[in-house]
């Protein structure tokens, strides 16, 4: 907000920021060194006051919080048990992949949808057009997703499971059920604490500190049953402990139990303009969850994109050993790079620890990070085949 602030001054601008979840605007009061940076901040005006979201039409749904465990199964029967369609929302791929696995005996294949970031984000878009259709049409549709669908996605369910997050996750997935006030007994959201091998999957993306993003959202959560226009005061306490108790502009990764040496220190990592490191920032630590590896899907067996990519490549590296003119260098380097934006639809990121092996590749040869998969490997309804490798990102 501060940033934005600084640039609308600067460039005679005005912007209007949209939130779902109602964060905390305000500067943390003990931290002398951030009142400092941001010397002249001021939180944001208003536009609308918090009582206007007291209006029957922002009361879309009510949300069913469950504290018992349950596993897979348990789920399972729960989704079987309903007549509706249902969209269910999982913390992990791993966790997807095996409901989905399930309930394949029970539904048949247009009934059910399985999404996650294991597909391309072409078959990603289709998928949610096949749901939406399957919505418009009256017929049930079962989509087993990740945390994928929580934002920038229009869809409209009138049941909605998901398994325990934060209360910003938990908002926004609950943005998909009855989003349009379409239903008039209202939506209904199922929270619920999966878990496996007694271990709740939750626990397994918020880590370390992350850890008391679930406990400040369970101190917010009292009651079992909250209609929507009540998660307001809900998303005040969470982000009001956030904001009193978390570290401002300061990271930790998992693997760093020391308060008092943090991996990232924003505001004097900018001061002291060490923006190489900050460039270097990554929000999800990859001695956790893995190395990023980028895999391209061919549409068919006439689709070369990939073999174009690696021939443009070579001609690049001859042109730099060859001391060519830097005019040549450089559109080859753009033509490299407007190839890569038409093979994007394509391209499917995924996390690999050191014992995780990766799928059977087509070529041998690689783009960088990027490798062309064997089209046996991946599938439209199971998307990139890991062969038992368990991936939670």
């Amino acid at each position: 907000m501060a940033y934005i602030s600084k640039f609308c001054e600067k460039f005679n601008s005005y912007a209007i920021i949209s939130t779902a979840t109602q964060p905390n605007f305000s500067l943390p009061d003990n931290n002398n060194d951030t009142k400092d940076f941001f010397a002249d901040y001021k939180n944001p005006i208003q536009l609308l006051p918090l009582s206007y979201f007291d209006h029957y039409l922002f009361n879309r749904y009510d949300i069913t919080n469950n504290p018992e465990e349950i596993n897979l199964e348990d789920l399972k029967h729960c989704i079987l048990d309903g007549k509706k369609s249902i969209l269910v929302i999982l913390n992990t791929i791993n966790d997807t992949q095996d409901l989905y696995n399930l309930l394949l005996n029970y539904l048949s294949k247009n009934e059910l949808i399985l999404l996650n970031t294991h597909f391309t984000p072409q078959h990603r878009k289709l998928k949610i057009y096949l749901a939406k259709r399957r919505l418009r049409e009256s017929k049930r549709i079962i989509v087993i997703s990740t945390q994928l669908i929580e934002a920038g996605v229009d869809i409209d369910f009138p049941i909605l499971y998901r398994d325990f997050a934060t209360i910003p996750s938990i908002v926004q997935s609950a943005g998909r059920c009855n989003r349009n006030g379409d239903i008039k007994e209202k939506g209904h959201v199922h929270l619920f604490h999966l878990q496996r091998n007694g271990i709740k999957r939750a626990e397994l993306i918020y880590r370390g500190i992350d850890r008391d993003l679930l406990r400040f959202t369970n101190t917010a959560i009292t009651s079992n049953i909250y209609m929507e226009k009540e998660l307001l005061s809900v998303q005040k306490e969470f982000f009001n402990r956030i904001q009193k108790e978390f570290h401002f502009a300061k990271h930790w990764k998992s693997n760093n139990g020391d308060l008092n040496n943090p991996d990232f220190d924003f505001l004097k990592d900018i001061r002291q303009c060490m923006f190489d490191k900050l460039g270097k920032f990554n929000l999800i630590d990859n001695q956790v969850f893995g190395e990023e590896y980028q895999f391209f899907v061919v549409k068919n067996l006439n689709d070369d994109k990939f073999e174009i990519l690696l021939r443009k490549q070579s001609e690049l590296i001859e042109l730099i050993k060859n001391k060519s003119q830097d005019n040549l260098v450089r559109i080859k380097k753009k033509e490299i790079e407007f190839h890569l934006k038409k093979m994007s639809n394509q391209i499917i990121l995924v996390h690999l620890n050191k014992n995780q092996h990766k799928p059977l590749l087509a070529c041998e040869k690689s783009y960088f990070n990027l490798y062309k998969i064997d089209s046996s490997f991946y599938s439209f309804a199971k998307g990139i085949d890991l062969k038992n490798n368990e991936c939670i990102l």
